[in-house]
């Protein structure tokens, strides 16, 4: 059992870095609540990964779809292939100018809908410029 001092000092990390990857759900977080949680050896493993990982560079999106199962670690060696989560085909992406889509969840828009959205979009962006 450690604390998030100890843990940071055994892996090499920060509190803050830690806490950046339970938020970011890399790692699991503490066992316990308050001031009597506590980190595993399992946590501290992890975490060793993760440092290792990004130490070679490799993005979070990555080392999250190596953790959640979602794909293989040696499938993640070329960086530069994008992982494609299943949840990424619920959502359509509209491209309504040059830098700018809009991301609607599949069916929630109708092409009408959608067709007015860009519209008035353009026309604000149109007026802007102005």
């Amino acid at each position: 059992m450690y604390n998030i001092e100890t843990l940071g000092k055994l892996c090499g990390l920060s509190r803050r870095a830690i806490r950046y990857y339970i938020q970011r759900e890399l790692l699991p977080p503490p066992e316990g609540f308050g001031r009597g949680s506590y980190y595993t050896d399992d946590h501290l493993s992890r975490l060793k990964r993760i440092k290792q990982w990004s130490e070679q560079g490799m993005p979070l999106f990555h080392m999250k779809a190596i953790l959640d199962g979602k794909i293989a670690e040696s499938e993640a060696d070329d960086y530069n292939t994008p992982v494609v989560y299943p949840e990424m085909f619920l959502y359509k992406h509209i491209n309504i100018d040059e830098g700018l889509i809009l991301v609607a969840r599949e069916g929630k828009l109708s092409n009408s809908q959608i067709k007015r959205i860009d519209d008035a979009i353009k026309n604000i962006i149109h007026k802007e410029s102005l």
